[in-house]
């Protein structure tokens, strides 16, 4: 008989299947060490995972704003977690326009990132409106 922490079947499959954890964050958010994880994981007959970094960027909607935007490319490989060809490939892949060598960046990832928080204000905020004026008019 095994002992040990029992942790569900359940639990070590999500963690296990989740691709934007790294092996090391699956097995902390289940209280185990990445070895134990494995071996768990494997008794389980789940599928190894991938070692490394990742390379694939999964928000390409986000990731076309950035690029059209002008947002450094290291900036954007950091925000991704991926590697700054990873960053190069996705572009090619998506069709974007590639940038010229030694280009500057237009705009830094930290004014992306507040130009689009205040899109985001904006909508919302129009919505509320939206919502006032029309309880005003049942009201009238």
């Amino acid at each position: 008989m095994p002992t040990g922490k029992q942790i569900p079947a359940a639990a070590i499959r999500r963690v296990w299947l989740d691709e934007r954890l790294t092996t090391a964050q699956a097995a902390a958010e289940v209280g185990l060490t990445r070895a134990n994880l494995w071996r768990r994981a494997m008794a389980l007959d789940l599928p190894p995972r991938k070692n490394g970094r990742r390379f694939e960027i999964m928000d390409t909607e986000r990731f076309t704003r950035m690029w059209n935007a002008g947002v450094h490319g290291p900036a954007m490989a950091e925000q991704f977690g991926v590697t700054y060809s990873a960053v190069r490939a996705t572009a090619r892949r998506l069709g974007l326009p590639p940038r010229p060598l030694g280009s500057r960046p237009k705009v830094t990832l930290y004014d992306f990132l507040q130009m689009e928080l205040a899109e985001r204000m904006g909508a919302a905020a129009a919505g509320a409106r939206r919502q006032l004026r029309e309880k005003q008019r049942e009201a009238a």
